[in-house]
């Protein structure tokens, strides 16, 4: 991948999807940052063997959506000057394309700075 792309995710108690997730994540990401709410399950130590991820804690005390849309908002500031595209998500969510680096590319020349999800549906 020609581009530096950085992926900002949330996460809680997530290790039964974590491997497909990192698998996912290293075929495009130069840095994700994972920001964890208390997990107890592996979550922490199962990322913890990938250089490439950082965890980050914070603590919300249960569902706080004002907490999430915080990081959300200002996580992806650090990429500024950095990273070509950042993605900002739940663990469970995932960008996709079968053709994302030409994809890119047309956002990279037509000067896109927000891409528009689509939802998937089988």
């Amino acid at each position: 991948m020609k581009y530096k792309i950085h992926v900002y995710v949330l996460c809680w108690n997530e290790i039964d999807i974590l491997p497909f997730v990192v698998d996912y994540w290293k075929r495009f990401a130069e840095k994700v940052v994972v920001y964890d709410n208390g997990s107890d399950d592996g979550s922490i130590e199962f990322l913890s063997q990938y250089p490439w991820i950082e965890v980050r804690h914070y603590d919300s005390n249960g569902i706080d959506d004002m907490i999430y849309i915080k990081i959300k908002n200002n996580c992806w500031k650090e990429s500024i000057g950095v990273a070509d595209f950042v993605v900002v998500g739940d663990m469970d969510e995932c960008l996709y394309s079968p053709v994302l680096e030409s994809e890119l590319d047309y956002m990279k020349a037509n000067e896109m700075t927000i891409c528009g999800p689509r939802q998937y549906a089988l």
